[in-house]
């Protein structure tokens, strides 16, 4: 059974920005659980979510405000949202967290605390290993030197990272970047349409977790697919209500630098 991460909030809350901080740390290991990036303090790294979670309440105070959580099956729930008034470390970072919630149906590992939100990924620029599975944090007006062969994701919405990507010869648009969903493509009824004209397969079901609950998609299966004007083997491709990339197809690199000044995501190879 596949797995995969999708936040999607609404903010009541005013001054919701000047309350988080970023002190980028250095570069840390992180490691793989059911597919998503978990960081050393046990956070997963999450840039389709546009808020950071806690997966226990204990010890937080009353709630400030409410959200409305969304999953990747477009599943909805107002949940309590809570101001921490305390800092938690995280792989690179000390953040004054505002997170939520006690109780979801999806949850990778119990040793898994919460997740690490573009709220505070975009106070600071990533590089990945996935070679080396390793993360490092820099500060925003430090870059590193990227290939010109790179391949280049561009958004413009710091906190909902959509991007447009090519598939056999077509233009898809507003593909969120989303490295906690655990695998490859995850596209609407309409796109899907769209490249079984170029490629037709035949879908198989599979049963697919979201934060809120399950359900059965189509799972297209590819030798091979071209994307952005390059061949790659053995692509899947989930039929769902949203449309995302993930970390599944960024794994097939060595290195992603997530560029949060520029707002820009490169992916190479050594």
């Amino acid at each position: 059974m596949a797995t995969v991460l999708v936040v999607t909030t609404i903010i009541f809350l005013l001054g919701y920005f000047s309350l988080m901080t970023v002190i980028p740390k250095g570069k840390q290991n992180f490691r793989y659980i059911n597919g998503h990036i978990v960081l050393e303090s046990n956070y997963i790294f999450d840039t389709g979510a546009d808020i950071s979670v806690l997966y226990e309440k204990e010890g937080l105070s009353l709630p400030v405000a409410a959200t409305l959580i969304s999953d990747i099956h477009k599943k909805k729930r107002l949940k309590p949202l809570y101001f921490v008034d305390r800092k938690l470390e995280t792989q690179n970072a000390e953040i004054h967290f505002i997170c939520l919630i006690d109780s979801v149906f999806y949850r990778p590992d119990k040793s898994v605390l919460g997740i690490i939100g573009m709220n505070v990924i975009q106070r600071a620029n990533w590089h990945f290993s996935f070679r080396d599975s390793t993360i490092e944090a820099l500060p925003l007006h430090t870059s590193i030197k990227i290939p010109k062969d790179a391949l280049c994701l561009k958004y413009r919405n710091r906190l909902f990272p959509c991007t447009s990507i090519d598939i056999e010869g077509e233009k898809y648009r507003q593909i969120l970047i989303d490295m906690g969903y655990s695998l490859e493509f995850f596209l609407d009824e309409k796109n899907m349409k769209s490249i079984q004209k170029c490629r037709f397969v035949e879908p198989k079901q599979e049963l697919i977790s979201g934060l809120l609950g399950q359900q059965q998609v189509d799972v297209f299966k590819y030798d091979t697919l071209y994307v952005n004007d390059k061949q790659y083997s053995n692509v899947r491709i989930d039929g769902g209500e949203r449309n995302l990339i993930g970390l599944g197809f960024m794994r097939r690199f060595d290195h992603l630098f997530w560029d949060s000044r520029h707002r820009k995501v490169y992916l190479w190879n050594e």
